[in-house]
């Protein structure tokens, strides 16, 4: 017996429980996982259906249209009709799955959506019975209208792609589902009823709000999932304040605390005593900002605060970020001098301010491990193979951020291997302009710098510091080739339209036209990276601004 298929057991499944009746959607969940399996043949965990008698089980079968595929997939044993079990068969099914897929038409209630909320199990239903209560889209699962097989397929993509997920949402149900069922408290309600029916006194208001526990962070942090998998103990407001008072010299019954609110990852306090500010930091120890069904990404899972700590530390070395006053390492804590945001009038202006720490920060050579780091990236762009970033996944990360060649090989190896959720229109745009992007990137190592960078450079990232600026969050600078900030500059400086300013802020950030094509390539990338994010969060929703990145930085590299 092959590992495989001595492993089938422990590989987790989706898994349906409850009758083959014609309002229980179970033709729509096989007609979503067959689309999902030829999408993700290697992939696609395997779909179990527990109920029904035999007859049953065939007239749901006769529905498909698909019945050669059907019985290809019960043979080997991808598909299985486990048929009637008892309650400890059930059990033990539930234990195996990675997510509960219900899809009935209508549901009154639906308890085997609790049991497997109680087993930990993310669950996707649609918005009946107990599902309409207990389940809530990326926190203990997926809500999909019925009928709607297009969203079911993608919800149980995201499992599909990155099975980590079904862990992380499991713990959310499994502390909503007992939430749940300690405020029912359904024997206790029941017997006030009926004493309030006797007594000819009015019933009880019952609660039907069971709102999810907070396992994940509150504020949840911008763009990402939250603490992996578990909550993790913040300092409080408190100990901010009592390492910011040793650095502005007073008592901290003397100072004055205001909590940022901002989208960012990280918690944020602005500090006032003694006639100064200053402002404390805590990094989240949380998911790597990026879809996590991104099968192709071999980054670390989770990106540790106390790396994001040490690198931020590091930065402040570096020409043109701020200097770090202090730090706390027991509670994670860092406090920067208060420095105000820049405001601009014009995106060209903001590029012009931004531009001075950031060219400082540009032509600072690096000399660590620099001959290692090209020659790491040279061989990995004559090898041109996905096996590299998809096995070698800590250098992987290094690179993917610093190198252009390396960042639109790995890209355009995501689209040929169909991993980014995007749009046949977007993949044949693509394919018009590859082979020239290749040229660009294979350019790259001759015509540009190798320094640091800031590496998730945005406006907000630039502050006045007297009659200078400096930059401040630096937790994510890198070593690499000159060329992804710039392209941040373009892709973040503003909402006007890209054909208003464009070209103006190129010849700012560079005069040299091979350049300026190196930092559309980074903003090409970049563009379709924002797209297939958004369309993986919300299939429906539109993307007009990443597609106007996309298609100016297209119409630039074909002239």
């Amino acid at each position: 017996m092959s590992n495989d298929l001595a492993l089938w057991w422990n590989a987790g499944a989706f898994v349906y429980v409850g009758r083959m009746g014609n309002n229980k959607g179970v033709e729509h969940i096989l007609t979503a996982w067959c689309a999902l399996k030829r999408r993700l043949p290697d992939h696609c965990p395997d779909l179990w259906l527990v109920g029904g008698e035999p007859v049953e089980i065939e007239t749901v079968r006769r529905k498909k249209l698909m019945l050669a595929e059907l019985a290809t997939y019960e043979a080997n044993g991808r598909i299985r009709w486990w048929g009637y079990l008892n309650e400890e068969g059930v059990s033990a099914i539930l234990l195996k799955a990675c997510a509960l897929i219900m899809h009935s038409s209508y549901e009154p209630g639906g308890r085997v959506i609790l049991e497997a909320m109680t087993q930990g199990i993310p669950v996707i239903a649609t918005p009946h019975g107990f599902a309409l209560d207990l389940v809530r889209d990326w926190e203990t699962g997926f809500i999909v209208s019925y009928g709607d097989i297009e969203m079911l397929h993608r919800r149980m993509e995201h499992f599909a792609r990155m099975p980590l997920l079904g862990i992380s949402l499991g713990k959310a149900a499994q502390a909503t589902a007992h939430k749940a069922l300690d405020d029912w408290n359904f024997f206790k309600t029941h017997e006030d009823v009926y004493l309030r029916a006797l007594n000819q006194a009015a019933p009880p208001a019952i609660d039907s709000s069971f709102a999810a526990p907070t396992v994940i962070c509150n504020p949840m942090p911008h763009g990402v999932m939250g603490t992996y998998p578990f909550p993790i103990a913040a300092p409080d407001t408190a100990d901010a304040v009592s390492l910011a008072a040793g650095v502005l010299g007073t008592a901290p019954s003397e100072c004055t605390v205001e909590r940022v609110s901002e989208k960012c990852r990280s918690l944020v306090w602005n500090v006032r005593g003694g006639g100064q500010t200053v402002v404390v930091k805590h990094a989240y120890t949380t998911y790597v900002r990026r879809p996590l069904w991104d099968r192709s990404y071999n980054g670390p899972l989770i990106r540790q605060g106390k790396m994001r700590r040490e690198k931020g530390l590091a930065a402040s070395q570096l020409p043109g970020f701020a200097s770090v006053l202090a730090v706390d390492e027991l509670l994670g804590l860092q406090v920067y001098p208060y420095l105000p945001a820049v405001i601009e009038t014009s995106p060209i202006e903001l590029v012009g301010t931004a531009l001075a720490p950031l060219s400082r920060l540009w032509a600072t050579p690096i000399i660590k491990n620099c001959e290692h780091l090209i020659g790491i990236a040279d061989h990995w762009w004559r090898e041109r193979s996905a096996a590299y970033w998809r096995y070698n996944g800590k250098v992987a990360t290094a690179l993917r951020c610093s190198s252009l060649r390396i960042a639109w090989a790995e890209m355009w190896d995501k689209v040929k291997a169909q991993d980014f959720q995007i749009t046949a229109d977007l993949v044949q745009q693509i394919e018009v302009v590859a082979s020239e992007c290749d040229h660009i990137a294979g350019q790259e190592a001759g015509i540009a710098d190798l320094c640091y960078q800031h590496g998730d450079f945005s406006n907000s990232h630039i502050r006045r510091d007297g009659d200078d600026t400096c930059l401040i969050d630096g937790e994510k600078y890198t070593a690499g080739w000159w060329g992804r900030d710039a392209a941040f500059l373009l892709i973040k400086g503003s909402d006007i339209p890209p054909e208003e300013w464009w070209d103006e802020a190129l010849s700012l950030i560079c005069d040299n036209p091979e350049k300026q094509r190196l930092v559309l390539l980074w903003v090409l990338i970049e563009a379709v990276n924002e797209i297939a994010r958004i369309t993986a969060l919300q299939p429906k929703e539109t993307t007009t601004q990443a597609w106007q990145w996309w298609e100016a930085a297209q119409l630039r590299i074909l002239a």
